[in-house]
């Protein structure tokens, strides 16, 4: 990200957050909630929901440029089972919209054509063969690895999302030396138990002295691993407040929201099966954001939801960590 584009968007988030004005700086698109994965603790593959054609897509993108958005974080299900994939990523690439991608790498080598003007792809890994393989489909760790050789290749930047189960710890090392040997960083955050998770999702939720145990272990790394993506400030809160929670200046529905591949509007993915929600296809998106109502929770579990919380409320150490990782 050029000088440049970090003035531009610091410029924007300041006037915004000093002014209260209630503008969907990052947007949180879910575009499927087909998978091709079958991951232990997630059921979105069951969720029965319609998709979004790629004109209302457009459309979508249309009014949040207008309304100046910054980012847009697409999510699913598997985005690269849509085949329109790499003309929504053009779109807003044409937009001048930083967008980034998630995905678990099982299709992202044949697909990488249709996703070359991408600012970021972030790909599920969840530690070594024997323990990846477990947590999600057989074979998926080595897709994963050739994601990250393919990526590398063609210049596209990728981080690595980890998701810490009550079985991970000695997982982390390893993680990171594999992150130290493609250059890239790792987000890590505890299993969450979303509105999609599944029926045993209980059974994989580390304890909280597991948590403490692991996050305090992370902290350390922190301070001398310039791979790790969470802030400080994020890591403490894991360590501190699992699994209870704690209230923090929310921002969902103000400057940040999700985008259902039904058209539904929420606050945050946590809000997904609480309402009020609005559906930006009867009167469009910026109707649909405006109704909106702030709500906040005591679970900001998600990892990319709590930094962006606190960049939002300009804490300075989450502020300096994602400037550091150009992000």
């Amino acid at each position: 990200m050029k000088l440049r584009e970090k003035y531009k968007i610091s410029k924007a988030i300041l006037k915004r957050v000093i002014f209260h004005a209630k503008t969907p700086l990052v947007v949180f698109l879910t575009i499927t909630t087909r998978c091709n994965a079958r991951c232990v603790y997630c059921n979105c593959w069951q969720l029965p929901f319609k998709e979004l054609s790629t004109e209302q897509i457009f459309k979508i993108v249309d009014e949040l440029a207008y309304h100046g958005t910054l980012r847009i974080s697409i999510t699913g299900g598997e985005p690269l089972l849509r085949d329109d994939i790499g003309d929504i990523i053009g779109y807003i690439k044409k937009k001048k919209i930083f967008v980034s991608i998630n995905s678990n790498g099982f299709l992202l080598p044949e697909n990488i054509k249709k996703i070359k003007k991408v600012d970021l792809v972030q790909l599920g890994f969840d530690g070594p063969k024997e323990i990846h393989d477990i947590l999600r489909p057989v074979g998926t760790y080595q897709r994963v690895i050739d994601s990250m050789v393919c990526c590398t290749k063609n210049k596209i930047r990728f981080s690595l999302n980890t998701t810490i189960v009550n079985q991970s710890f000695k997982d982390i090392d390893f993680i990171l030396d594999k992150a130290e040997e493609f250059g890239c960083y790792v987000n890590f955050q505890p299993v969450v138990n979303m509105p999609y998770a599944s029926s045993n999702i209980k059974d994989m939720l580390p304890s909280r002295t597991y948590v403490k145990k692991i996050f305090n272990y992370i902290l350390y790394l922190k301070k001398k691993n310039k791979r790790i993506f969470n802030s400080i400030r994020g890591l403490r809160y894991y360590l501190s407040y699992w699994p209870e929670g704690k209230n923090i200046r929310c921002w969902a529905g103000i400057l940040f929201c999700v985008i259902g591949c039904n058209g539904l509007v929420y606050s945050c993915s946590m809000m997904e099966n609480i309402s009020p929600f609005e559906n930006c296809l009867e009167n469009g998106f910026s109707e649909a954001f405006s109704r909106l109502k702030r709500r906040s929770c005591k679970n900001c579990w998600c990892s990319s939801t709590l930094e962006l919380n606190y960049i939002l409320s300009l804490n300075f150490d989450s502020i300096y960590n994602a400037i550091k990782m150009n992000l």
